[in-house]
């Protein structure tokens, strides 16, 4: 995973907010603490936690070279509002 990779969440044609998916890009992955930062709109309508930077974080977990991304907050275990992530596109130059 690197930034500039694209989460693509899945549709959920019964939920209204989730109608149509939703899409992400992937602006910084810290490794060590499990954590991907995404610029996105429309997720939650709350300011971006880091107004400069990234609308929040997500959980990333890394198992035998293998990365899993969970939508949940780094400091949180459950997301009853969250998605279902489909999976991820990775620039080419990052393969």
């Amino acid at each position: 995973m690197s930034a500039s990779s694209i989460i693509v969440y899945y549709p959920n044609r019964q939920d209204p907010e989730w109608r149509w998916g939703h899409v992400a890009v992937v602006i910084g992955v810290d490794q060590e603490r499990g954590s991907v930062a995404l610029a996105e709109q429309n997720y939650s309508n709350a300011r971006w936690e880091d107004a400069t930077d990234h609308a929040r974080r997500i959980r990333l977990f890394e198992v035998g070279g293998r990365y899993t991304l969970i939508d949940v907050s780094p400091t949180q275990i459950k997301n009853a509002e969250g998605g279902r992530i489909a999976g991820w596109v990775y620039p080419l130059s990052a393969r």
